[in-house]
């Protein structure tokens, strides 16, 4: 069990890591979450923002996880739009 112990919390170390390098990679990138109620509208927003072709369905829980489009804002920069769960 100690060994288990061990090795998961190595894992976990690891993707910690990951995780602090993307971050400091995107930091400074503008980020626009979209967020509602589920079946609000949020990806229809989401596609129409950045011209993807995700699914649209009148289902609940349709967007299992965020999904990251990016988008150009009239300033002419780029922003990561993140349609929320």
């Amino acid at each position: 069990l100690d060994q288990k112990i061990k090795r998961l919390k190595e894992t976990l170390a690891t993707v910690h890591r990951t995780h602090e390098k993307h971050r400091d990679g995107r930091s400074d990138v503008t980020t626009i979450a979209l967020v509602g109620y589920t079946n609000a509208g949020k990806t229809a927003i989401m596609n129409q923002l950045t011209g993807a072709d995700l699914k649209v369905r009148n289902l609940l829980f349709q967007t299992l996880e965020a999904t990251h489009r990016r988008v150009k804002l009239p300033s002419g920069n780029y922003a990561v739009l993140v349609d929320s769960v």
